[in-house]
């Protein structure tokens, strides 16, 4: 009997587990940052580091405070490759994003 409730705590504690991954799949799905279109959450991205976009057209510049004047341009394109590794749509909003590659460090 023991081994025959063991058993069946582990499946209970398996499916326990499951149930909670698809909840979270679920939710992360449903997350409002998801439903934003692709060229808002493009602004949205420039926010993040503002100085990568600096020599953008001015129709999007985005203009920065002058304590960032000094930001390391190697902090900054550190901080695009990190946007890069959130999850897939955000690697492809970054890479279609022609403003997040004005400067490139050779």
């Amino acid at each position: 009997k023991i081994e025959e409730a063991q058993a069946k705590l582990h499946d209970l504690q398996l499916e326990k587990k499951n149930l909670e991954e698809h909840h979270y799949e679920a939710t992360r799905l449903l997350a409002p940052i998801r439903r934003l279109p692709h060229e808002i959450l493009a602004r949205v991205l420039r926010f993040v580091i503002p100085d990568v976009f600096k020599w953008n057209d001015p129709q999007h510049r985005i203009e920065t405070m002058d304590v960032l004047e000094d930001v390391d341009i190697e902090s900054l394109y550190l901080a695009r490759l990190h946007l890069l590794r959130v999850c897939r749509r955000w690697k492809r909003v970054v890479y279609e994003c022609p403003a997040a590659w004005t400067s490139i460090i050779v």
